[in-house]
């Protein structure tokens, strides 16, 4: 096997880059080839199993030193978002082994995601059946909490009580800021604050698209 020139990936770990076989880079070619078109008529499961296949294969390997690098440089996607569409390519293949109806959208494939795969493919079937074939992911959830899930003592849950009645938004923040502090047992620092925001704005996003997918998209 040819061993290319070493590229470093970060300040502390350093990848070797080898040479894919003609094989090997025939298959990158079709695989990508969905990957490019993911814009356009293919379907999310059809770009997650091609990134599932390249990821596994390590077929990116002869010019990135790591998958999530490959996502990012190569697609300018990020490695939450690869792993969102690798995951739901997975869970949609465990529900339609039996050649039933597919999962339509990614929302109704991240809910079945979150059920435990021996219980998936019922749980998939029954939305089915209940939604007269259109579930949407609120219908996933709902029926592996009425069938799966125990219930949950909201006492064991911590509750931060904030009152935002006649209040200030410099007030509000600075109350958020100790009820934090507390919660954490220790200060904040402007880097754990960072982390925090980067989260929220991610989560945000991404209820925002589950959100048009579940009302308008199905």
């Amino acid at each position: 096997m040819t061993v290319l020139p070493v590229r470093r990936v970060d300040s502390n770990e350093i990848m070797v880059k080898t040479a894919l076989t003609a094989e090997e880079s025939a298959e990158l070619a079709r695989y990508e080839e969905v990957i490019d078109r993911s814009r356009g008529k293919v379907t999310f499961v059809e770009v997650g199993r091609a990134l599932l296949a390249v990821r596994d294969g390590r077929l990116y390997r002869a010019e990135y030193g790591t998958f999530e690098a490959y996502c990012d440089q190569r697609w300018g996607m990020s490695d939450s978002r690869a792993r969102q569409l690798c995951i739901a390519a997975e869970t949609v293949t465990t529900v339609t082994v039996d050649g039933g109806q597919l999962p339509a959208n990614e929302a109704q494939a991240r809910a079945l995601a979150m059920v435990p795969e021996r219980e998936r493919a019922e749980v998939w079937h029954e939305a089915v059946q209940r939604s007269h074939g259109k579930p949407t992911a609120s219908t996933i959830r709902l029926i592996h909490q009425e069938h799966y899930q125990p219930p949950v003592e909201v006492a064991s849950c911590p509750a931060i009580p904030l009152k935002i009645e006649n209040i200030t938004a410099q007030q509000l923040w600075e109350q958020i800021t100790d009820e934090l502090n507390i919660l954490f047992n220790q200060p904040l620092t402007t880097r754990d604050w960072k982390t925090i925001t980067s989260g929220l704005q991610e989560f945000t996003a991404q209820a925002e698209v589950q959100s048009k997918e579940e009302n308008g998209d199905e």
